[in-house]
């Protein structure tokens, strides 16, 4: 899904470029004549899915939970371990979150005021997209630090859990 909102992404991004250079007001460093302010174009949200990566990190503390805990056979001690890896991981998570939305801001704003060239575009493009990379390389990395503290059998019964709350409408992505 996400990888098809990158798409989605991309491809806005292109019509706009296109639509700019078929009215022939694409600005760059070089133009002297004014354009028109347009309004504020939105890529993809920074972080995925419109939440925050704190928010995402913080909402679902599966580990902590009763029926989880009951369910896939999670002990206090082990529960503990989970519980701090996150903390440890929370704080660089959040900054690479707030590397993301600074990159994105300054997209946003050159998008918007339309003074440079394709190329400096595609360079913050990149910057962006490093970013996220970044952030859900974070994220993922501390995901299967948590999962090593549980045994294969309490990974499967976890994987089972979030299967059928997925099935009855459960959010999936708390994982």
């Amino acid at each position: 899904m996400k990888g098809v909102k990158t798409q989605v992404s991309f491809i806005g991004a292109v019509v706009f470029a296109v639509a700019l250079s078929a009215g022939g007001h694409a600005a760059s460093p070089q133009s002297n004549h004014q354009t028109p302010k347009s309004p504020t174009v939105r890529t993809q949200n920074p972080t995925s899915q419109g939440r925050g990566t704190s928010e995402r990190f913080r909402r679902g503390a599966w580990w902590k939970n009763a029926e989880v805990m009951k369910e896939v056979g999670i002990t206090a001690e082990q529960s503990k371990k989970i519980d701090d890896l996150f903390h440890n991981r929370l704080p660089n998570a959040m900054a690479r979150e707030a590397e993301l939305k600074k990159q994105d801001t300054i997209l946003q704003r050159l998008l918007t005021e339309r003074t440079v060239g394709t190329d400096v575009i595609g360079v913050q493009v990149d910057r962006v997209e490093a970013s996220r990379t970044t952030l859900n390389k974070t994220r993922t990395i501390m995901i299967y630090e948590m999962h090593l503290v549980l045994s294969a059998e309490q990974y499967k019964k976890l994987v089972t859990y979030w299967e059928r709350q997925r099935g009855r409408g459960g959010d999936s992505r708390s994982r």
